[in-house]
C-alpha cells in the first residue's frame, strides 16, 4: 500500500458513548444554572429566534439577517405567572431555568410510568349463620397512579400451567365497591311469621362491572370463591343468579393461572397470577408471578347474604 494509502493511526482514546452522555448532560445543568432567562417570563418580552428554526416555523425561507428585524418573535407571558414562576424558582434556590427544566423533567417522568398498580389482595371469608367459615372471596388489589379515570372494567381468563383455557373465554369482573345486584324483598312464611329475603336483581347487574377511580384510588375486585367443600368458582356478576357457584366458571382443583385484562381510559393493563384451587378455604391465597402473595383477612370483613338469597336456578349451590 502507498503512503497516500495509509491512514494514520489515531492515539487519541475514544470516550465511551456512556461518558459522552454524562458529560453532555453535566455541560447542560451547568449551562442552565448559570444562565437565567427569567427575563423572557415577563409580559411582552421580545425574543430573538433561532434564524434557520423562525424560517421553517413561519413557512418561508430563512431571510437574511439585514432583511429581517433584530427580534421578530414574541413570548406572551401573564405577568402573575411570571411572578409566581419567578417566586417559585426563588424559593427552590434555583434559577427560573434550572427550575423550569426539572419541572419539565418531572413531568415526562410521571406520564411515562406505569399508570396502574395489580397486586394480590386479601382472601375474605365469608360466614353462615352459625358462624362457621362457608366460603371465601379471592381479591386483587387495584391502584389508580395516575388521574381521576371513570368507568374502568376488567376480565379474567383462567389457564392451566400451560396456558391452556380451563373455563369458556374471559369472565367480567365484579368491583366489591359496587353494590350487590340484590334487592331485600318482605316475604312471609307458611307460619304467618314475617321476615326479609334477597332476590336477584337483573336491573343493577350493568352496575357492577364498571367503577370510577379517584387519583391515587385503591380498590379491590374478588375474581374467585372458595367453597367449604373444596369447590372453587370464578366469580362475576351473575354468580348470584346461581347460587354463587356459577356453572360456566367452576375452576380444576389444581394450580390455575390467573390472566387479568383492565380497560382504562382507552388502555388495557395486563396482570397474570396464580391460584391454587386445591388448597382449602383457610388457607387458600392468590400468588403473583413476581412472588407477591395474598393474605387471609378477618372473618368480620365478608359477612354477606348468602343462604337468604332465592335461587334463580336450583340445584347449582
Amino acid at each position: 500500500m502507498s503512503r497516500r494509502g495509509r491512514q494514520k493511526e489515531s492515539t487519541t482514546p475514544t470516550a465511551s458513548p456512556a461518558k459522552s452522555s454524562r458529560e453532555i448532560l453535566a455541560r447542560q445543568d451547568d449551562y442552565y444554572a448559570s444562565n437565567d432567562f427569567s427575563d423572557v417570563f415577563d409580559a411582552g418580552e421580545d425574543v430573538e429566534p433561532n434564524p434557520a428554526a423562525t424560517g421553517r416555523l413561519r413557512g418561508r425561507k430563512p431571510q437574511p439577517k439585514t432583511q429581517r428585524g433584530s427580534r421578530e418573535m414574541r413570548l406572551l407571558v401573564p405577568l402573575k405567572v411570571s411572578e409566581r414562576v419567578r417566586a417559585a424558582a426563588l424559593s427552590a434556590g434555583k434559577s427560573v431555568s434550572s427550575w423550569l427544566l426539572g419541572l419539565v423533567q418531572q413531568e415526562l417522568a410521571i406520564g411515562s410510568a406505569e399508570a396502574w398498580s395489580l397486586e394480590p389482595g386479601e382472601t375474605a371469608p365469608v360466614l353462615d349463620k352459625n358462624g362457621a367459615r362457608s366460603s371465601a372471596f379471592i381479591h386483587v388489589k387495584v391502584s389508580n397512579l395516575g388521574e381521576f379515570t371513570p368507568r374502568v372494567r376488567g376480565w379474567v381468563r383462567f389457564c392451566d400451567v400451560k396456558g391452556r383455557d380451563v373455563c369458556d373465554g374471559e369472565m367480567p369482573i365484579r368491583w366489591s365497591s359496587r353494590p350487590e345486584p340484590l334487592m331485600l324483598v318482605p316475604v312471609t312464611s307458611a307460619t304467618s311469621e314475617f321476615g326479609y329475603q334477597w332476590i336477584p336483581n337483573p336491573a343493577l347487574l350493568p352496575d357492577g362491572y364498571v367503577t370510577d377511580f379517584a387519583a391515587g384510588e385503591e380498590q379491590a375486585f374478588a375474581f374467585a370463591i372458595k367453597m367449604r367443600d373444596g369447590s372453587c368458582w370464578g366469580w362475576t356478576q351473575e354468580s348470584y343468579w346461581h347460587g354463587w357457584r356459577h356453572p360456566r366458571w367452576g375452576l380444576p382443583s389444581t394450580k390455575v393461572r390467573v390472566f387479568i385484562r383492565l380497560l382504562a381510559a382507552g388502555k388495557e393493563q395486563r396482570a397474570d397470577f396464580e391460584l391454587d384451587a386445591a388448597e382449602s378455604v383457610d388457607s387458600i391465597v392468590v400468588r403473583a408471578s413476581e412472588g407477591h402473595v395474598g393474605i387471609q383477612g378477618k372473618a368480620a370483613n365478608a359477612n354477606l347474604p348468602f343462604e337468604n338469597v332465592v335461587a334463580l336456578f336450583p340445584g347449582q349451590r
